[in-house]
């Protein structure tokens, strides 16, 4: 809560202390509106609280009673209930509160009101935002928030406005809005495309998701219809159309394929931009020879014009000709070399792309559906669509999966019950294990299996096809994107190599002996806890093999012996050896001893999941939630989850 003036009558001697006391009792105090949503901003013009008690008192033992705390919370409601909002309506000058159901849509407020020229004349911005008139105070807001940014040119884009947003921003803002947004989504592969050099070797010839990819252009032109025939700059065309791409589709672009696709595109501009710069020089040296020739002619002719050119005069003008001429050869020479290597490594790239995935013609599009899908969730509908929504109509249904859908004010919202609310604490397990990283890390490589894909994957793996006949699994399919089961895990098979990270063993004891074996196929080196450490590929000197493989493990074991085991089965599969290994750190943190015990304490657990834009809350029984649960820390708020692209919160009622 923010406070812009406080104003209290009273007689009080010292008014510096009054105000530092009542800035204490003002920040302990909780004026937050039972059932009010915890993304809504509420921006109140005046709000008249009721009167303190009228009797004298100690402000160092002096605490707001809890009736006159429920009497602002009562004021603050009805204030809410009565709230325009901006971004569905005009609001009135006289208007007494506002409301923004998030701050993806108090983003595109400021843009819009900001491209109007009309910030100056809403008192809310001037509340919310007192240096508001400083010049690149927008755009640092923008910055500033950059978790919001897709959802919010997403927002200007359904009203026409995305486009004039990103032309009235700065080459240095769209620059830094473009690198904050990549880095808070963890997009590596777009950042290696964007911002390293041209020269740099390829990094993504192989691609984890070998079925996404955006043929031909950086994106589909059925989404993005408003930048169409628009004259852009590459950077605000990739500001503008990742944002766009990851308000509707992040999984692809998320993918390597996407990226390499973005360095093609970034390799075409080049070629236009250096083309449009030769053209210009070359225009412009023919328009200085013409000036020479005019002025030259100028003094040498005589007023009747009957006067040959002398010849001293005549020489002149052939050797200005010969020299820019020259210049003129030699500016075009080196640019058409240049464009001609960049143009080379694009084809190339090109031919790589469509080889790679058997495509006939690159003008294939791919269709996109609407977010969320119909296959998703039967049907379902939501009322009072506002005017600039393009969400298509659906009607509720409970075929085939036991859920619950329930409609809500507010776009793209739903909430579905699930069995398995467990699975969820997942996310904190990948975040715990650094396979993806949280909003405190910088930008680093993730697993290229989708974070939500991991969750299901896991889940099946633990729980096994029971979840597919719970609401949760069609809610993990829609939020990864996947349009069907047969797309799920296919990344996860992009390598056959396990090995685990030293930093995993720490919470096992060191003293205990490891195993080796080998198969004809197969190297493994066991964990008496019954997970593998290393299963990779055998060569054929075993031994140094070995010897390599168990180098970085030096200070987790003491001794390593030859397995006589003749009934193990090796597994290629590296999801299949996460799973054993993750079973294993579940029973330690939990103290349980068996799987079913996992699946009980932990993954059974009803739950209500509601799902907006840019949050994901889960909420369970607070009397279900086992002490186990809690003492492992599983339950902890992730919070921003960058793989994820959504706020993820866990709440106990």
């Amino acid at each position: 809560m923010i406070i812009s003036r406080l104003r209290v009558g009273g007689n009080y001697g010292d008014a510096l202390g009054a105000r530092l006391n009542f800035e204490r009792l003002f920040g302990a105090a909780d004026f937050h509106p039972a059932g009010f949503p915890k993304s809504a901003i509420v921006c109140i013009k005046k709000l008249h609280a009721p009167s303190l008690e009228k009797r004298r008192f100690s402000y160092r033992d002096f605490q707001l009673s809890l009736d006159w705390q429920s009497g602002v919370q009562s004021e603050i409601e009805k204030l809410y209930r009565r709230a325009f909002r901006p971004i569905h309506e005009s609001v009135p000058a006289q208007a007494e509160s506002i409301v923004f159901a998030d701050n993806a849509e108090l983003l595109a407020c400021l843009a819009s009101d900001w491209c109007e020229g009309i910030l100056a004349e809403r008192w809310w911005w001037r509340s919310l935002f007192p240096n508001l008139h400083h010049a690149q105070t927008v755009a640092r807001i923008w910055f500033e928030a950059a978790e919001f940014s897709p959802t919010a040119l997403q927002i200007l884009s359904n009203e026409q406005k995305a486009v004039r947003f990103v032309k009235k921003l700065q080459p240095n803002e769209t620059n830094n809005l473009l690198q904050q947004m990549i880095r808070v989504f963890g997009l590596n592969y777009l950042h290696e495309a964007l911002f390293e050099p041209i020269e740099r070797k390829e990094k993504f010839e192989k691609s984890p998701q070998e079925n996404l990819i955006t043929k031909a252009n950086l994106v589909p032109k059925k989404i993005f219809t408003e930048t169409e025939r628009t004259d852009l700059s590459f950077q605000q065309r990739c500001f503008l159309e990742i944002g766009l791409m990851l308000a509707h589709s992040p999984r692809i672009v998320r993918s390597a394929e996407f990226a390499r696709n973005t360095r093609v595109f970034r390799i075409e501009s080049e070629i236009s931009r250096k083309t449009a710069g030769r053209n210009k020089i070359l225009k412009q040296t023919k328009k200085s020879v013409e000036k020479e020739k005019q002025e030259i002619e100028k003094i040498y002719f005589s007023e009747d014009k009957t006067e040959k050119l002398p010849d001293v005069s005549k020489s002149k003008i052939s050797r200005r000709k010969s020299s820019e001429k020259s210049i003129a050869e030699r500016t075009k020479d080196s640019i058409e070399k240049e464009s001609e290597k960049l143009l080379a490594s694009a084809e190339s790239l090109k031919t790589e792309i469509l080889s790679a995935q058997k495509i006939e013609s690159p003008s294939e599009k791919i269709v996109f559906e609407d977010s969320p899908s119909e296959k998703d969730f039967g049907f379902w509908e939501i009322k009072n669509k506002p005017k600039s929504s393009q969400t298509k109509k659906r009607v509720i249904s409970k075929k085939a999966v036991r859920e619950t859908v329930e409609e809500t004010e507010t776009e793209f919202e739903f909430i579905v019950e699930t069995r398995f609310g467990g699975v969820f604490y997942l996310l904190n397990l990948g975040l715990y294990l650094h396979l993806y990283r949280d909003f405190t890390e910088s930008l680093e490589t993730e697993i290229d299996i989708h974070i939500w894909d991991f969750v299901a994957l896991l889940g099946l793996e633990f729980l096994g096809e029971k979840i597919k006949n719970d609401a949760v699994w069609k809610l993990l399919e829609w939020l990864a994107g996947r349009e069907s089961d047969d797309e799920l895990g296919k990344e996860s098979g992009a390598s056959d190599e396990w090995r685990i990270s030293p930093a995993w063993l720490e919470t096992f004891q060191t003293n205990r002996k490891w195993l080796w074996m080998k198969t004809e196929k197969r190297l493994i080196i066991r964990h008496p806890d019954e997970f593998s450490i290393v299963d990779v590929q055998l060569v054929e000197n075993f031994q140094n093999q070995l010897k390599n493989e168990l180098e970085i493990y030096q200070k987790n074991v003491s001794e390593v012996v030859k397995s006589d085991a003749k009934d193990f089965s090796p597994s290629a599969r590296w999801l299949k050896n996460l799973a054993e290994y993750l079973q294993r750190r579940l029973l330690q943190a939990l103290n349980l001893k068996t799987r079913k015990e996992i699946n009980r304490i932990l993954f059974e657990r009803k739950a209500k999941v509601k799902v907006t834009a840019m949050h994901l809350d889960i909420t369970f029984r607070l009397a279900d939630l086992p002490i186990e649960v809690r003492l492992s820390g599983l339950d902890r708020n992730p919070a921003w989850i960058p793989a994820a692209g959504k706020f993820v919160n866990f709440h106990f009622e």
